[in-house]
């Protein structure tokens, strides 16, 4: 009587291990076990007839999904189905701000909306210049902007002012160098 049931539950782990072991293939993915096979910016028209634009990324995951996930959000699409993943992640065409940290360095000119190094800005006449802040030393820059995670470390970060907490990249700064490092960003701010 005693050893059916202990035979039944190792049997049923032993049956059951294959399936079990296949889901680390998700675990796998999120540490970066894949290779990118294509990147692209894609554009494209919304259902409100607006042009919009979008980065895609296909990677070969190197170990087969059991299941197809898709997870979507506001921005960022995700579909992992067996060897392939599909990110799609939506950029936005804006003019954000590029914030300098040695602010002591820098004047802020009001009339143009920018900073500008002292050793540059010393010839603007003083009544068009002041001494710039934190908050005030920054270059606005028109561009395509993708969002950025924590966890994506970069030299040129943008925001819309200076408080606010969503980071953005330039697209044109994403390269075959940093694209798989962009994804696992994307992946570890889904995970957390």
């Amino acid at each position: 009587k005693l050893l059916f049931p202990l035979l039944l539950h190792n049997y049923e782990d032993v049956e059951y291990m294959g399936f079990l072991t296949e889901l680390l293939a998700y675990n796998d993915l999120m540490d970066g076990n894949f290779d990118i096979d294509t990147f692209s910016i894609n554009q494209y028209t919304d259902y409100n007839n607006r042009e919009r634009h979008e980065l895609s990324v296909i990677t070969k995951n190197k170990l087969p999904v059991p299941i197809d996930v898709t997870f979507t959000n506001k921005d960022i699409y995700i579909k992992i189905t067996n060897n392939v993943t599909v990110i799609k992640i939506q950029a936005i065409d804006d003019t954000l701000k590029l914030f300098y940290t040695n602010y002591k360095d820098y004047y802020y000119l009001p009339k143009e909306d920018k900073a500008m190094h002292k050793s540059v800005a010393h010839f603007v006449d003083r009544a068009y210049r002041e001494q710039a802040k934190a908050s005030t030393c920054y270059e606005p820059i028109s561009d395509l902007f993708l969002p950025l995670t924590q966890s994506f470390e970069y030299n040129y970060i943008f925001k819309k002012d200076y408080a606010e907490k969503k980071q953005f990249i330039r697209v044109k700064d994403i390269s075959k160098n940093n694209i798989k490092d962009y994804v696992l960003s994307v992946f570890t701010n889904i995970i957390s």
